[in-house]
């Protein structure tokens, strides 16, 4: 892209944002890292007056980016300044004098500031794309490259370009639109209110172990398909077990449901931290102990009787579970797609996926801004591959060192005073892209028996969630740590003031070492 447009384009996208500075729009920064982005004119390859009419440009770019205050630009101003910058280029004068016309009514201020916006992101796109392009030769066609296996790189290729496809030619060039409908077309519509309904079957919602877990979740009632939830914690707090939990009550409780009925069912969990011995220890007692209401004793029990008993019970439930552990730092998400896509090549229909956890994998493939931007990529890019293909995904997030402060200053009603409050850490933004926060924190009431304290933050599907459901209080059991209530009575509370007689701690569910929970 001629990068004399691009910066016109910053230039009149600064512009009308400063007609409309109550709409909460800042695009300053958008147009600092285009002018970043840009080679040095001193190197372009170019005549004295285009490379003159570059460093001008790019001037006044960057000064209307390093304003301070929201002063409106006066129009005839602005245009006769990039005017008498440009020198012997009738195109580009016309080319400002189109983008700085038009109505100042706020929403068509509005509009052209989205489109601008819109263009200028393409950009990066463009860019982040090339790049992406060069890494994958440098694999394959340069020269040195490593011999590969052409379907593991066929794999990779694609999980690379999964978020790139349809980025420019869906409807109105928005690279946000994942679906689109009109009533043109009668059966077309119908089609999307098949889709209300099978949301709203219960069939098809993923019913968790905890009664109230399932109503902090609103009228759906338990997870839906499609989702993403994000499980906050302070670090040894209990975030990877709850999430661990989920994993199994989605085959414990459920019965499998598939959109394609030509598909086979599978539960998916991924480790960056927890072998699969560790994972397969904590996932046999979990389901064991609620099944026999008794102490598991895992060195007493024959591996091949507890392979058996697993196995059984996840196939009489009719599902496939798959899990791995992975290195986080030789992984990035194109392999963590990769593994989706093979998956879904094999014929399986992946209903819920844990990523235990996501921020934990290397930001390869995600930009060169720092953390926090690349950790909400990856939040978007895992969530814009899964919702359409009605994939539930689950992953823990540290809450961030300022949370303790409040337990520290003496806080009462800790979760629900973080929940919805931006206290993830590395990145406060994830919000932002997921459907539902949670968060939890191990709690003890006055006979220092553990609770497990849940809240609720943002949620984006269900409607009308009365605030009582909101925050509540899970007891971990003798037998089978935070052991499921559904086909039993209500077993949690909402607040702690009374205490439950036999006395017990999280301790027997936490001894794998804290910080793998």
């Amino acid at each position: 892209m001629d990068p004399r447009i691009l910066l016109v384009q910053s230039i009149a996208l600064l512009f009308w944002e400063s007609l409309i500075p109550e709409s909460g729009k800042n695009s300053k920064e958008i147009v600092l890292n285009i002018i970043n982005s840009l080679p040095a004119p001193e190197g372009v390859t170019a005549t004295d007056d285009d490379r003159e009419n570059l460093i001008a440009l790019r001037d006044i770019a960057q000064s209307m980016a390093l304003r301070n205050g929201e002063e409106q630009y006066d129009k005839d101003f602005l245009l006769s300044k990039v005017k008498l910058s440009i020198k012997k280029d009738p195109e580009l004068r016309d080319d400002i004098t189109g983008l700085l016309d038009g109505e100042t009514t706020p929403d068509k201020v509005l509009l052209k500031v989205d489109l601008l916006q819109k263009e200028l992101n393409k950009y990066f796109t463009q860019k982040d794309f090339l790049n992406e392009m060069k890494k994958l030769a440098s694999k394959t066609i340069y020269a040195g490259a490593p011999a590969f296996k052409v379907s593991d790189m066929a794999k990779l290729v694609s999980a690379t370009m999964e978020r790139f496809i349809d980025s420019e030619t869906n409807a109105n060039d928005d690279p946000a639109l994942n679906g689109m409908g009109d009533t043109e077309s009668e059966e077309e519509l119908a089609k999307h209110f098949m889709n209300v309904q099978e949301d709203l079957d219960v069939n098809s919602v993923i019913k968790t172990g905890w009664q109230r877990f399932n109503r902090m979740c609103g009228d759906v009632d338990g997870l839906r398909r499609g989702n993403m939830y994000v499980i906050g914690a302070r670090p040894s707090n209990g975030k990877s077990l709850v999430t661990s939990c989920l994993t199994l009550h989605s085959m414990m409780f459920n019965k499998p449901y598939l959109f394609d009925p030509t598909k086979k069912p599978c539960i998916l969990h991924i480790s960056t931290e927890n072998d699969i011995p560790l994972n397969m220890r904590i996932w046999f007692k979990y389901w064991w102990e609620y099944e026999n209401n008794a102490q598991c004793n895992i060195l007493e029990m024959d591996p091949a009787y507890m392979a058996k008993w697993f196995i059984d019970h996840v196939k009489e439930r009719g599902y496939t579970f798959k899990f791995y552990h992975i290195d986080p730092t030789n992984t990035s998400y194109r392999e963590i797609l990769s593994k989706f896509m093979d998956l879904e090549a094999q014929g399986f229909e992946i209903q819920l996926a844990a990523v235990d956890y996501l921020a934990m994998i290397n930001g390869d493939g995600l930009g060169d801004e720092n953390r926090a931007f690349w950790i909400r990529q990856l939040f978007k890019v895992m969530r814009n591959y899964c919702n359409p293909r009605r994939i539930t995904l689950l992953t823990p997030h540290q809450v961030a060192t300022d949370a303790a402060m409040l337990l520290r200053q003496g806080s009462t009603d800790f979760v629900k005073q973080i929940a919805g409050k931006r206290y993830w850490s590395e990145c406060r933004s994830i919000d932002m892209e997921v459907d539902m926060e949670i968060v939890c924190n191990i709690e003890h009431d006055a006979e220092k028996n553990a609770w497990m304290a849940f809240a609720r933050g943002k949620d984006r599907s269900s409607q009308g969630t009365p605030e009582k459901d909101c925050s509540f209080f899970i007891p971990f059991s003798k037998f089978g740590g935070l052991r499921p209530d559904l086909e039993t009575k209500d077993s949690g509370k909402s607040e702690l003031r009374d205490n439950t007689g036999i006395s017990v701690d999280a301790s027997a569910w936490m001894g794998a070492g804290a910080d793998d929970f």
